[in-house]
């Protein structure tokens, strides 16, 4: 057996999707580089259909987990048997049996109660307790959006050797079910690079601007804000301060949010697939300034000394980590806010650029050296759980 090696589960980076790809980058590149460990297979987000088959699975896996049968020595060796045997994911299951450290890439995943959270959770489970190896959930945002998503994670996070949030409003939580050994870090994200500034101008000029442009990207939560309402803010951005605004469109939802904005706003400019996130950094630190209910997004506008108002998303993350860097301004609610208060707190961030530059400057160095020393521990744990 290799010590040195992992199998890093929930990989990203084949996603259609620039900030999943920035972080499997920097992500690998940490765990390589700081925490030195070989990632010897990645276990790809989507890494079976779903089915119901899948839906039941998981299910009776979150049984198996929750009443302690993973514990007993006679059932452990049954249900090791079928997942090395049998199971369709076997393969997974002997790779994580042949290494040292498994590890989860939180993003995105460990919020409410799914088949995805269970089956993220007991690959874990059975790592820990039928295979005794180092585990580690990194990278992440947690918070319950149901009892049963609080219930699995106080039984799974009291065995993690390694927890690593990515802002402290989920190390709260954590603290919340008794889970106190936490770290926090920034998001992986944070270490990603802009493309050159004459890369930026030729991929602007091919879009048709020629000047300064707003920036705006949409939320994973689009369908929750009323059409007419976006609609209605964004031409007040457009009529007020008559810049060019280009849409970064970062996944399929993204995309077909945008044929129905062409109808409502027909100029306004699409940046989407057959860019990378180097490009799409390069264009917002192009941009006057940025509006993105995207999270990752958000976090290229910190690396670019962009100003930027954020809108809602699906999780905490977006204010945890505004209040990590000492943002001025909350995310906003788009459904609540007037286009009185955007344009204000536009104005703000425009009339404070330098000040709020400089400071993301500051705290993005702060948090990249930060994360690069958490990381560097990964490998090191104890063993023991986290429980106060």
């Amino acid at each position: 057996m290799d010590f040195n090696k992992a199998v890093l589960l929930n990989y990203t980076g084949n996603e259609d999707n620039w900030g999943c790809k920035a972080t499997s980058d920097s992500l690998i590149n940490l765990i390589e580089k700081k925490a030195k460990l070989k990632i010897s297979y990645k276990v790809p987000i989507h890494y079976k259909k779903r089915s119901a088959y899948r839906y039941f699975s998981a299910r009776i896996k979150d049984k198996i987990v929750s009443s302690g049968a993973i514990e007993k020595r006679i059932l452990a060796n049954l249900i090791k048997f079928y997942l090395e045997k049998i199971s369709p994911n076997k393969s997974i299951y002997n790779k994580i049996k042949n290494t040292d450290n498994v590890i989860l890439n939180g993003e995105g995943s460990i919020h409410n109660y799914c088949t995805v959270m269970i089956e993220w959770f007991f690959f874990l489970s059975v790592a820990k307790q039928i295979y005794n190896k180092k585990t580690s959930i990194i990278n992440h945002t947690l918070q319950f959006d149901d009892e049963n998503a609080k219930r699995l994670s106080e039984i799974v996070y009291s065995k993690i050797d390694n927890i690593i949030t990515r802002e402290h409003l989920s190390t709260i939580n954590l603290n919340k079910i008794g889970i106190n050994n936490v770290s926090v870090s920034g998001d992986a994200a944070f270490f990603a690079e802009p493309c050159s500034p004459e890369r930026s101008k030729e991929i602007l000029n091919s879009l048709g601007v020629q000047g300064p442009f707003i920036c705006l990207a949409g939320t994973v939560v689009l369908e929750d804000i009323p059409f007419d309402k976006y609609i209605q803010l964004i031409n007040g951005v457009k009529r007020k301060y008559k810049l060019p605004i280009v849409f970064t469109a970062s996944c399929e939802i993204d995309r077909k949010f945008i044929v129905k904005i062409k109808h409502s706003i027909p100029d306004i400019i699409i940046f989407d697939k057959g860019f990378t996130y180097n490009e799409l950094l390069g264009v917002i630190k192009a941009s006057n300034f940025f509006i993105t209910g995207r999270f990752h997004p958000m976090i290229f506008s910190m690396i670019a000394k962009t100003p930027f108002i954020a809108y809602q998303s699906n999780t905490i993350k977006m204010q945890g980590v505004l209040e990590m860097v000492d943002y001025p301004i909350e995310v906003v609610d788009f459904v609540k806010i007037t286009e009185e208060e955007l344009l204000e707190k536009i104005e703000y961030i425009i009339n404070n650029e330098k000040v709020i530059s400089n400071n993301f400057g500051m705290k993005v160095n702060e948090i990249r050296r930060l994360t690069s020393h958490i990381y560097q521990g990964i490998n090191i744990s104890n063993g023991t759980n986290n429980v106060s």
